[in-house]
């Protein structure tokens, strides 16, 4: 098997394999910040159906002030990520899983404090979050992260792999804070260098160049979709953090043969119209899947279909007619996708056991946790090469289904698999009180299996990331059936990121840096066939209106020798943008604001210049030796700062010797609240 080496300071890309790194050199965002992302490698290990993928970004930090980079990426619902390692100059620090909420508190305080930081973090389920903090300037950092999925079951016996780079135009209010929120940029480029092992087999790139010698340069616009034939079934030999020997065997999910009794759901909104290649639309991928599939339906199979949008409505065909007749009079694509009011329709509706989900998982609306509650089985057919499997993959891992991939052309044998694992009795594991010997679940058309041996082994040596990939994957499978308790710990002691632990490392040996870091989010790339921008209802940031503007600007035309008693702050909020100018702000110069910062972002600070002479604000500012200006925008953080870390540090920076209870009342005086 082969192994992973070390972090390396840099990627060894040449200038003949990569014409672009001249102009990625002096790669700048929207804003004219130079993007800290400048190089990204990707390796995957393929053997026995398990894939083990390592992904290597190169961060760099080309501005004069210390940074945060922060990138939030899709990964597969179905991945186990085990492993996290950074080389900061000349030493390779390896991450730890610590509870969520105890490894932010870490990182925050390395923040704090002037230290190099990495963390990762789940921020849903299919999105991860990488955060590094403080790269002092002119300093690069590489950050390795690790992590594990089996195989899909795909066409003729062939297994398929898909790594999501990108996502396009999610519908509706994102749950993510905006630190967190996933980002696509239509003017950013990013390249990988993809390295391909198969220990047996042969695997091709779909969509994509020839690997040559397992290796291809590859745009991260679109997934890189691996296909992989004559694979070997066989037993994968893991080792546990406790030294424990874990067996893992993934095979093809055994034929059912129950009658269906579901609906099939077909998202019709905007977004489906975008482009599947040669066969048209995504819609119209989906509706020669169907057309497809309607042929292995039997006759003692009830299944039903439906349509959605912005509505969500039964596709009845004529009195007498099949299930095909009711495909062919599926509506064209058209606006919304309400996920969420679609399924609570057909659940209301309907009596129906399963539900087949066929959509490109773009939109935010829908309640997972209480769908999972239904006691309905969700089966996500994922169609697209932007598509989302972020809240639907997570549904279907909930309620017991599965999840299953198709780029547009295949969607036929993707929703053929989909209805044939309905076939297979629904059953939810049994809760644990401990560590089972044997477990096992379906993913994708596969059905994994693993037993947990009593023996103790030796651990291995070297970095074959195999035994840890196998052991994270096995603990993964019985995580969601353990108490929390239970699973918080092993999650901790085999490596994990997810739901209850992430990773973090601190670099306790580097050179301190001042203030607070710039925070750099690195967009992805859009898209290559975009996402549908008229499927988009994401509220706009709230901005200053002309009169709140004007009255702004009449408080501040005030002479500063008069006292006010109060004033009403609740415009300012979310008009600061702390992730860029919360630095500047922690060093405020008075004489300077006037020509330093935008609009609205000027009159926000003339009125809170007025406000620092409220009795309260004024009180603090002596009390803690700053100037009252720095207490009345550290104010305005506090209010800022759950939806913005940037804010939320500038705000512990300079109140932190304050009780909450004297915060509270210094707010109030200027109309705000936490």
């Amino acid at each position: 098997m082969a192994q992973f080496p070390s972090p390396t300071p840099t990627l060894p890309v040449t200038a003949a394999m990569d014409p672009l790194a001249g102009f990625k050199e002096g790669a700048v965002d929207g804003n004219g910040a130079p993007i800290p992302l400048v190089a990204t490698r990707i390796r995957v290990l393929v053997t026995a159906g398990l894939a083990v993928v390592r992904t290597e970004r190169v961060f760099r930090n080309a501005e004069a002030a210390s940074i945060e980079a922060t990138l939030t990426f899709p990964v597969p619902v179905q991945a186990t990520l085990f492993g996290l390692r950074a080389r900061i100059g000349d030493r390779v620090l390896a991450g730890t899983a610590r509870r969520r909420e105890a490894a932010r508190a870490a990182y925050e305080d390395a923040v704090d404090s002037g230290k190099t930081a990495v963390l990762h973090e789940e921020a849903l389920r299919g999105v991860h979050v990488i955060s590094i903090a403080h790269i002092p300037p002119g300093a690069e950092v590489t950050v390795a992260s690790d992590w594990a999925s089996p195989l899909a079951a795909g066409e003729a016996g062939a297994a398929t792999l898909r790594i999501p780079t990108t996502v396009g135009a999610v519908y509706g209010r994102s749950p993510l804070v905006d630190s967190d929120d996933l980002v696509t940029d239509g003017g950013v480029l990013h390249e990988a260098t993809l390295e391909v092992t198969c220990a047996e087999g042969i695997v091709t790139l779909v969509n994509g160049p020839a690997l040559l010698d397992g290796c291809a340069r590859l745009k991260l616009n679109r997934p890189i979709d691996l296909r992989v034939t004559d694979w070997t079934q066989r037993p994968l030999e893991g080792l546990s953090a406790s030294g424990r020997q874990v067996t893992l065997t993934i095979a093809p999910a055994p034929r059912g043969e129950m009658p269906l009794d579901a609906v099939v759901l077909v998202d019709r909104s905007g977004s489906m119209g975008d482009s599947a290649g040669a066969v048209g639309s995504l819609h119209d991928a989906v509706i020669v899947g169907l057309r497809a599939a309607a042929g292995g339906l039997a006759k003692a199979d009830k299944v039903n279909l439906w349509q959605f949008d912005h509505e969500a409505e039964a596709v009845l065909p004529p009195r007498g007619r099949s299930f095909l007749a009711a495909v062919n009079a599926l509506g064209a694509p058209r606006g919304g996708t309400e996920i969420g009011y679609a399924i609570a329709r057909v659940l209301a509706d309907t009596s129906c056991h399963d539900v087949v989900l066929i959509t490109d998982g773009q939109s935010w609306e829908l309640d997972v946790q209480a769908l999972a509650r239904s006691g309905r089985r969700f089966t996500v057919v994922l169609v697209g090469s932007s598509a989302l499997a972020a809240n639907v993959g997570h549904l279907a891992a909930l309620s017991g289904g599965q999840v299953f991939v198709s780029e547009g052309a295949d969607t036929g044998e993707a929703v053929r698999l989909a209805l044939a694992s309905l076939r297979l009795p629904h059953v939810l594991g049994a809760p644990l009180e401990q560590l089972p010997a044997k477990a096992d679940a379906l993913l994708g058309g596969m059905r994994l299996v693993v037993s947990f041996d009593g023996e103790h082994a030796v651990p291995a040596g070297g970095d074959d990331p195999l035994p840890r990939a196998v052991a994270a994957v096995a603990a993964a499978l019985v995580l969601p059936r353990l108490p929390e308790a239970a699973a918080a710990a092993l999650a901790e002691a085999e490596g994990l990121c997810g739901h209850l632990t992430s990773l973090v490392l601190v670099d306790e040996a580097g050179a301190l840096q001042e203030g607070i870091p710039v925070q750099r989010k690195v967009a992805l790339m859009a898209p290559a066939y975009g996402g549908y921008a008229a499927s988009v209802d994401a509220p706009a940031m709230p901005m200053l209106t002309s009169a709140s503007a004007d009255e702004s600007r009449r408080v501040y035309s005030y002479s500063l020798s008069d006292e006010p008693s109060r004033l009403d702050l609740t415009f300012a909020r979310g008009q600061i943008n702390w992730a860029t100018y919360a630095r500047l702000l922690r060093k405020w110069d008075a004489a300077s604001f006037n020509y330093k910062y935008p609009e609205p972002m000027g009159v926000v600070l003339s009125v809170l210049l007025r406000a620092s002479r409220l009795a309260k604000i004024s009180n603090l500012a002596d009390e803690l030796g700053v100037p009252p200006m720095l207490v009345a925008i550290a104010l305005l953080a506090v209010a800022d700062a759950g939806d913005n870390r940037s804010a939320a540090r500038l705000a512990r920076q300079v109140l932190g010797k304050i009780s909450d209870e004297r915060i509270d009342e210094a707010l109030a005086a200027v109309g705000l609240s936490r």
